[in-house]
Parts: C-alpha cells; sequence; structure tokens
C-alpha cells in the first residue's frame, strides 16, 4: 500500500488549516481533494428561480426579525456578511486563507471608492471623479461559493465532507473569504434545536465537482472512482440506490447488472429469414464517471454563529447520448452516507 499525503502548504492551490492537516491523518481517510462549489444563497430565491448550478430545498427557517425583511430575506450572505464586518468569523484575500484582513478592510472591499481623472480639452484643466462600485452589497448577493475538503474512507466504502472557507460569489469574483470555524459532526437532532433557524438541502447539479477537478491531498490506494466502485462491486452488503426510487436499495440481480450486464438480442436476415443470436455486455464503469453530485445538508445556529454540514449521498454521474453529439449528465447510483 503506497500512502501519498501531499504538502498541504507547500500546493497553494490546496492549501488548508491546521485542523484540516490533523483531519487527513485519520486512518479513517483513505483519499482527500479539495473541491469547490457554486451554491445558490436565498432558498426562497433559488425556489423561485430555479437555478441551474444547485437545487436548494428548505429545511427550516425561522427569524426573530418581524419587519418585512425578516419575512423574505433568508439568504446565507446575509448572516455571513454579518460574521465578516464584526469580525466574529476570520476573514482573507484568498480561498488558500493566507491572507488575513481585519473588519475594516471587508467594509473597504465592498465600500471603497473609485476615482477617474478626465482631461477638458478646452480648458486644459483636469477633473477628478469619485465614482462607487455598484455591484450589490455582499449580503445581496445571490450566490456563495464554498471550499471543502472531500473525503472518502474505503473500510465503509463512505464518503464525507469538511467545509473549509465560503464566500459570497458575484460574476466570477468573491470580494472576501471566511474560514469557517471548526464545529462537532451534526447531530441527528439539530434539526429540532431551537438555536437552528436556517436549515436547507443542497442537491449540486450543475455545479457537481468534475472528477478531473479534484484537487487531491491524500491518496493512499489509488485513483478514487476506481477504488469507489470496486468497493461497491465487491461490498455487496452496503446498499445502493437507484436513480429513480430514491427509498429502496436495489435489488441484488439490478446491483450486479449496474457494473457488469450482459443481455441477449436476436435479429432475423430478411433474405434467409435465419436468426443471429448476439450477447451485448454492459454496465457503468469507473472510467465512464464525469463528476459527483453531492447531496448535502447545512444547518445555521445565528446566536452561536455556528454552521454545520453534512454530506447525506453521493451519485456518480455519466454522460448519456440521448442522439448524436448531444448529451446530458445521468446518475450512475446513490450511495447514501450513513449506511
Amino acid at each position: 500500500m503506497t500512502l501519498k499525503l501531499f504538502p498541504l502548504f507547500v500546493l497553494g492551490a490546496c492549501s488548508v488549516s491546521a485542523q484540516p492537516t490533523e483531519y487527513l491523518r485519520s486512518p479513517d481517510v483513505n483519499w482527500a481533494a479539495i473541491i469547490e462549489l457554486v451554491l445558490p444563497a436565498d432558498p426562497l430565491l433559488a425556489s423561485a428561480n430555479e437555478p441551474k448550478e444547485a437545487a436548494m430545498a428548505v429545511l427550516k427557517l425561522t427569524s426573530d426579525d418581524q419587519s418585512l425583511y425578516g419575512y423574505v430575506g433568508h439568504s446565507l450572505n446575509a448572516k455571513l456578511w454579518d460574521l465578516a464586518t464584526t469580525g466574529e468569523w476570520e476573514a482573507f484575500a484568498d480561498a488558500n486563507l493566507t491572507q488575513p484582513i481585519s473588519p475594516d478592510e471587508v467594509l473597504l472591499k465592498t465600500n471603497a471608492p473609485d476615482t477617474t481623472l478626465t482631461y477638458d480639452p478646452e480648458t486644459y484643466k483636469e477633473k477628478m471623479e469619485v465614482t462607487w462600485d455598484l455591484r450589490p452589497m455582499p449580503d445581496q448577493i445571490t450566490y456563495l461559493k464554498v471550499r471543502q475538503l472531500l473525503t472518502y474512507d474505503d473500510a465503509k466504502g463512505r464518503f464525507s465532507i469538511l467545509t473549509l472557507a465560503i464566500a459570497p460569489y458575484d460574476n466570477g469574483k468573491t470580494p472576501y473569504w471566511l474560514k469557517v470555524p471548526p464545529s462537532d459532526p451534526p447531530d441527528p437532532e439539530l434539526l429540532e434545536t431551537p438555536d437552528i433557524n436556517w436549515a436547507v438541502r443542497y442537491v449540486t447539479r450543475n455545479s457537481s465537482p468534475q472528477i478531473r477537478d479534484f484537487q487531491v491531498v491524500k491518496e493512499e490506494n489509488g485513483p478514487v472512482m476506481e477504488v469507489f466502485f470496486e468497493k461497491m462491486q465487491s461490498a455487496i452488503h452496503i446498499p445502493l440506490y437507484g436513480a429513480i426510487n430514491h427509498f429502496e436499495p436495489l435489488s441484488p440481480n439490478l446491483r450486479a447488472c449496474l457494473f457488469n450486464c450482459t443481455d441477449t438480442t436476436i435479429s432475423v436476415d430478411p433474405e434467409t429469414y435465419s436468426e443471429h443470436t448476439q450477447i451485448v455486455r454492459s454496465g457503468l464503469k469507473y472510467e465512464d464517471i464525469t463528476d459527483l453530485e453531492l447531496i448535502q445538508e447545512w444547518y445555521f445556529d445565528e446566536s452561536a454563529g455556528e454552521l454545520f454540514t453534512r454530506l447525506v449521498a453521493v451519485a456518480p454521474r455519466f454522460r448519456y447520448y440521448f442522439q448524436e453529439g448531444e448529451w446530458h449528465p445521468r446518475i450512475g447510483f446513490y450511495r447514501k452516507c450513513e449506511d
């Protein structure tokens, strides 16, 4: 067995804090990679607009704000803005969390004026104009970007996530990044906790991380999809779920056919009327997988300023060609993370 634990602070694009570094040394983590997702920030707005990047469903929304905004404004970016400007969460200029900035600098990044000099050809005088950035304030930005550590435990055939950093995201730009403080794993009864006033479920869809874009920081047994598929074929006690019926595990026959299926086709020669039998083998291969759709649940405790995230299920997706040259992603199966 070859262990590859890449130096996190040397691979600049893959840098993570000391806490995830210790997390990576766990024997339960056989593979890990940094991923970045673009997700909608407001569940009510997302429900109305049905964004293609990811689906967002409400699990819980409550507010002590009795104003009109308290009834219609439920963006996580508004909550993050408060944490950034009060300094409750550490803010950084970069996703690698190496360039800290103060709350005052956060304000300047979003409200700083810009100056332009113009020249009047008639009076030969320079004129200075002050302009303000007309982009939306961070608390009003529709999307957020999250940086996570995706890990895999081969003994259990299970993926999990650790959320590292989060930022408001607008037209490819992030004004600042916030380091997500470490928290305990979400309790199954967390939704019933009165302090949890914002909880949603994400399905990543078009924001699903591409296999080729994984920023791998630990690898023990080889490419993760190859290792994962091998586990799912051999460990038949681990239930898998179909793309249509998410409630009932696949039967042994359907599960076996998912990876290696044999079918017999019979064709008739129109001239000789003789029958030709052909054996056709099919099945989903790890090489076919383009990305990994993630189902996540997020819980926010506004009183404590804590964000809890957990991975509910993963679904390998592959290209399905419905006519020549045209395709769309299709789910092969679901692997629930608590089974």
